[in-house]
C-alpha cells in the first residue's frame, strides 16, 4: 500500500508541477515555443546592408595659395556612360569627400573613367590623408565604370576621403563615391536564448522586492503582447528578410501598442492587429492587382497570346505588330523580311528607329539595299509557338520573302508554359503576389531583390485552367522544367535537350513548315545571347539577375545544342554569340534592366545582315 501511494503521489506531484509550468509559461507560450520553433525550422540570419553616403563634395583646383574649391554633387550613372558627364578632376587637383559620419571598417565604392589610375587617401580629422588603394588603370573605353574596394580597417576612424588623379592622359573623372561597411549580421539562433534568458531573468525578478514590481509590469506586458508579436517574429524568422520586419512588424507593434494602453484589452489589440494584416496583406494587394492588370488590358489582349491592340500606340499597326504601315502598303516589288521574336524583336525600351528590324532594314538601305522591308512581328514575352500561331492569322497579309524567327534563352520555358496553358484553355489570370513583387521591385529594389522580382508580363499574369488528364484518366503534369524560367542555361544540356526537343525545337520545325508549303518562303533562325552569357560587366542590376549564374557552367548549352544540331536542321541558324563578345561598344544592353540598348540591337542587326547576305538570302550583299 505505501508503494502503491508513494508513486501516485509522485504522479501527483508531477501532474502539479506541470500544471504550474503550463500556467507560467502559457501566457507567452508564442515567444517561448512558436519563434523557437519557426527558427528550428528556417532560422538563417538578418543581414543589414550599411553604406554612409557622401555628406560633401568637393573639387579642389590649383597649387598653393591659388587653390579654389568649388562644391559638387555626386551622380550614379549607368556604367558605360561617357566620362566626361562626371565631375572632371584636374592634374594637381583632387575630390575631397567628407562622410555622413565616420567608419572604421570600410570598402570603397567608386564609379570614375577606370582607364586613369587614382589615389584614394583617407583621413580621421582632414589634416594627414593616408593612401589606402590605387583605383583604375584597368578600364578601356573612356568610359565611367564601378568599383569596389579592398576592406580596410582604421580603428581612429575615417571622416573624408580623397580621390587624387595618378597616372593616365588627363582624363580623370569621378562621378559617385560611397563607402560600404561590413553589413551587420544577427543569426537566428541566437533569438531562443535571448527570449527564454529574458523571460527567466524577469522571473527571478519578481522573487527579489526591489525588482518585483516593475518586473512584474513588464511580464504582464509581454503577456497580452505574445499574441502579437510571436507570429510577427515567426514570419520574419521564417522570410528571413529584415526589411520585411521593419515594414510590417514595427507598425503593427506600434499599434497593437496603441489599441492595448487605449483599452487595456489584448484581444481588441489582437484582432486589430489582424483587420490591419488582412488590408495590407490582401485587401490592398487586390486593389493593386485589378489596377496593374486594367493598364496592361490597355496595351495586350488578356489571352496566352496577349497580343499588342490595333493603333494602341503610335507603331502598333491595325495587325497589332510594331510596324509603320499597314500590309496594304507594301509593293509586291520589295523584299519583305518578316522578324518574328519576343520584347528584344520588339525594342523594349527602344524608339522605333532603334530597334533591331529598323536599324537592320537602313544598314541595307546605305548599302543599296532599297527595296528591303524588315516588318517587325516581335512583342513581349513572345515564343515560337506564339510567333507561328500570329504567322498562320496574318503572315500572308504581308507577302514575305523571308522569315527570321529571333530566339532568346526565355523562349525555351514560355514555350512549355503556353503550350500548358493552352490546352488548358489559355485563359488569364492576375497573380496577386506577383503583382505585389513587381510593385516592389519599382520603389522598394532591396526588399523585392530578397523576395524574388519578375520582369515583363509574367510578373502580373499568370496562366489558370483545368488540369489535363491523360487517357487514362490520370492527371499529366507539366514538363521538368516548364516553371524555371532561364532552365536552359542553369542545368546541362543531357537534363535539358528532352524539354528543349519537345517545346522549342517541336515548335521551331511546324514554323519552318508553314514558311515552307503555305508561305513558301525560307526561313532562317538567329540565336542571340543574354548578357550573363558572356560577360560579367553588362546589365549587372536588372531585376532577373537572381534567376541565373552569370558566366556559370551551362550557360553556353542551347548554343552548344545548336552547334551539333546545325547539320540536322532544315533552315539555317545564325548565332550572334562571337558579335556580342567581340563588340567594340558598351554597354550592349540596360544596366537595370536585361534587354539591348540601341547599339545591342545595332550589334545583332550587323550580324544577321552580313549572314544573309553571305547565306544569298537578301538581294545584296552588304558584307
Amino acid at each position: 500500500m505505501m508503494a502503491a501511494g508513494t508513486g501516485e503521489g509522485r504522479r501527483g506531484a508531477y501532474r502539479r508541477a506541470g500544471a504550474v509550468l503550463a500556467r507560467t509559461i502559457g501566457p507567452f507560450a508564442g515567444t517561448l515555443l512558436l519563434v523557437p520553433l519557426a527558427v528550428a525550422i528556417a532560422g538563417s540570419t538578418w543581414t543589414w546592408e550599411r553604406v554612409v553616403l557622401p555628406g560633401s563634395v568637393t573639387l579642389v583646383e590649383g597649387k598653393g595659395g591659388n587653390r579654389a574649391s568649388t562644391e559638387r554633387r555626386c551622380w550614379l550613372f549607368q556604367d558605360g556612360t561617357t566620362w566626361e558627364r562626371g565631375i572632371v578632376i584636374p592634374r594637381g587637383g583632387y575630390l575631397e569627400v567628407r562622410l555622413e559620419r565616420p567608419v572604421r571598417t570600410f570598402a570603397v565604392t567608386l564609379q570614375a573613367n577606370l582607364a586613369e589610375s587614382y589615389l584614394v587617401q583617407v583621413s580621421s580629422g582632414g589634416t594627414r590623408f593616408e593612401t589606402v588603394w590605387t583605383a583604375g588603370g584597368t578600364g578601356s573605353g573612356n568610359v565611367l565604370e564601378t568599383i569596389q574596394g579592398p576592406v580596410v580597417t582604421r580603428p581612429g576612424g575615417v571622416s573624408r576621403l580623397r580621390i587624387v588623379p595618378a597616372r593616365g592622359q588627363d582624363r580623370f573623372a569621378v562621378s559617385w563615391v560611397s563607402v560600404r561597411r561590413p553589413p551587420l549580421v544577427f543569426h537566428h539562433a541566437v533569438l531562443p536564448p535571448i527570449l527564454w534568458g529574458t523571460w527567466l531573468l524577469l522571473l527571478l525578478g519578481t522573487r527579489v522586492r526591489v525588482l518585483a514590481r516593475p518586473a512584474g509590469r513588464v511580464l504582464e506586458a509581454w503577456a497580452h503582447a505574445d499574441l502579437v508579436v510571436a507570429p510577427i517574429l515567426a514570419f520574419a524568422v521564417l522570410f528571413q528578410v529584415p526589411g520585411v520586419a521593419f515594414l510590417w512588424v514595427l507598425p503593427l507593434l506600434a499599434l497593437a501598442a496603441l489599441v492595448y494602453f487605449v483599452r487595456r484589452a489584448p484581444l481588441t489589440a489582437t484582432l486589430t492587429i489582424v483587420g490591419a494584416a488582412l488590408v495590407l496583406g490582401v485587401v490592398m494587394p487586390r486593389l493593386l492587382t485589378r489596377v496593374v492588370i486594367a493598364g496592361i488590358a490597355r496595351f495586350h489582349e488578356l489571352n496566352v497570346d496577349h497580343r499588342m491592340r490595333p493603333y494602341v500606340m503610335e507603331d502598333i499597326n491595325g495587325d497589332g505588330i510594331r510596324f509603320r504601315g499597314e500590309a496594304s502598303d507594301l509593293d509586291s516589288g520589295q523584299f519583305v523580311v518578316l522578324f518574328l521574336g519576343d520584347s528584344f524583336t520588339y525594342g523594349f525600351h527602344l524608339d522605333y528607329d532603334e530597334t533591331y528590324p529598323a536599324q537592320f532594314q537602313d544598314m541595307l538601305a546605305r548599302r543599296g539595299c532599297r527595296d528591303v522591308v524588315a516588318v517587325n512581328m516581335g512583342w513581349t514575352s513572345s515564343s515560337p509557338l506564339l510567333g507561328l500561331r500570329l504567322l498562320k492569322e496574318i503572315g500572308y497579309r504581308y507577302r514575305p520573302d523571308l522569315v527570321v524567327y529571333n530566339l532568346d534563352m526565355t523562349d525555351f520555358s514560355d514555350d512549355l508554359r503556353y503550350e500548358e496553358a493552352l490546352a488548358r484553355g489559355g485563359d488569364l489570370a492576375p497573380d496577386t503576389g506577383a503583382v505585389v513583387q513587381k510593385l516592389l521591385a519599382m520603389y522598394l529594389p532591396g526588399l523585392a531583390a530578397n523576395l524574388g522580382a519578375f520582369s515583363g508580363l509574367e510578373a502580373p499574369l499568370r496562366w489558370r485552367g483545368v488540369a489535363r488528364r491523360r487517357p487514362d484518366g490520370r492527371v499529366q503534369r507539366g514538363t521538368t522544367f516548364s516553371g524555371e524560367k532561364f532552365f536552359v542555361t542553369n542545368h546541362p544540356l543531357e537534363q535539358t535537350r528532352a524539354d528543349i526537343e519537345r517545346g522549342v525545337m517541336k515548335n521551331l520545325a511546324a514554323l519552318h513548315t508553314f514558311c515552307d508549303e503555305v508561305l513558301h518562303v525560307p526561313m532562317v533562325l538567329v540565336v542571340y545571347p543574354r548578357a550573363y552569357q558572356y560577360s560579367l560587366r553588362e546589365s549587372r542590376n536588372n531585376d532577373e539577375k537572381g534567376l541565373y549564374e552569370p558566366l556559370g557552367p551551362y550557360v553556353r548549352e542551347p548554343f552548344k545544342y545548336f552547334e551539333e544540331a546545325g547539320g540536322r536542321l532544315p533552315y539555317p541558324v545564325i548565332s550572334t554569340l562571337d558579335a556580342f563578345e567581340s563588340a567594340a561598344d558598351f554597354p550592349l544592353y540596360f544596366d537595370d534592366d536585361p534587354h539591348w540598348t540601341p547599339a545591342g540591337a545595332r550589334v545583332a542587326a550587323r550580324a544577321v545582315a552580313h549572314r544573309l547576305a553571305a547565306e544569298g538570302l537578301v538581294p545584296c550583299d552588304v558584307r
